[in-house]
C-alpha cells in the first residue's frame, strides 16, 4: 500500500472534485511506499505512478508572513534557528524543517529556548534527574536545521554543546539534507567545552543537523553556533 499523507490543519474548499488544501502555517507532505513493486500502466517496467503536487502562497497576508523573518526565493520562511514552524511562530522547541541562511558570522541553533550555552556548559553529576528547572526536551521530536551556504563556503563549522539521552536520542550532522550523507552521529553528553566539527556541504551548498528523540527519557538538548568556512583555512 502506498500512502500520501497531508498534515492538518487543512480546509477543503467548496469545489468538491478538486479541493485545494489550505493552512495558515504549513502543510507537510509525507509519501510512504511499501516493499512490494507494482506494475506501471501500459509499460513492462516495475514502478508506480507516483504523484505531482503544486502549491501557492496566494492570499497569505504579508504582515503575518514569517513573523518578522525573511523568506527564500521559493517563499519558504528562514526562521534562523531560534524559532520554528512553517511561519516561524513556534518559540518553545525545535519542530519540523527549519532553514537557516549562513552568509557570514555565527548563527545560533538550539533544541529549545532553554538549551542555552550557559545551561549546557554547566557541569553536574552524571546521574541527571529530570526536573522542571532542567527544562528537558520533549519525547518523539524529529527536527531538522537545513543550513544554506550556497557557493560562499565549502564547510560549515559547528561548535556544539549537547546533553542527549545516550543511544536513544541522536543528533546527526549531515552533508546535504538526507541521512544517506550523515557525517557524524552524536549522543550522550559533552561537558563544559564545545565540541567542534567541520561538516562539508553538498553540491547545492547545503549541510544540516537532524535531531530525533524516542518516546522515553529526556535530557537538556543541544546548543550550536554555526558559521561558514573554507577548507583551505581549517587547521589540520
Amino acid at each position: 500500500e502506498n500512502i500520501l499523507k497531508l498534515a492538518l490543519p487543512l480546509t477543503l474548499s467548496e469545489t468538491f472534485y478538486k479541493p485545494p488544501f489550505r493552512s495558515s502555517t504549513c502543510i507537510v507532505v509525507e509519501f510512504v511506499t511499501d516493499a512490494i513493486q507494482e506494475l506501471g500502466y501500459a509499460v513492462s517496467e516495475m514502478y508506480g505512478d507516483g504523484f505531482e503536487l503544486s502549491y501557492s502562497r496566494y492570499g497569505i497576508p504579508e504582515e503575518h508572513d514569517c513573523n518578522g523573518n525573511d523568506s527564500n526565493s521559493d517563499g519558504l520562511c528562514l526562521c534562523e534557528g531560534t524559532s520554528w514552524g512553517g511561519d516561524c511562530s513556534h518559540d518553545s522547541f525545535c519542530i519540523g524543517h527549519t532553514r537557516v541562511k549562513v552568509d557570514g558570522g555565527k548563527h545560533v541553533l538550539q533544541s529549545s529556548v532553554h538549551a542555552t550555552k550557559d545551561a549546557l556548559s554547566t557541569y553536574d553529576n552524571i546521574d541527571f534527574t529530570i526536573g522542571e528547572d532542567k527544562h528537558p526536551y520533549p519525547n518523539d521530536l524529529d527536527c531538522t536545521y537545513e543550513l544554506i551556504l550556497g557557493n560562499s563556503f565549502d564547510l560549515v563549522k559547528v561548535e556544539l554543546y549537547y546533553d542527549l539521552e545516550p543511544t536513544f536520542d541522536l543528533l546527526r550532522l549531515r552533508k546535504g539534507s538526507d541521512d544517506d550523507a550523515t557525517y557524524s552521529v552524536l549522543s550522550g553528553r559533552r561537558h563544559s567545552h564545545p565540541e567542534t566539527f567541520y561538516v562539508p556541504v553538498d553540491e547545492r551548498g547545503i549541510a544540516s543537523l537532524h535531531f530525533t528523540t524516542d518516546d522515553k527519557g529526556r535530557r537538556r538538548g543541544f546548543y550550536a553556533e554555526v558559521s561558514g568556512e573554507h577548507s583551505s583555512g581549517v587547521p589540520s
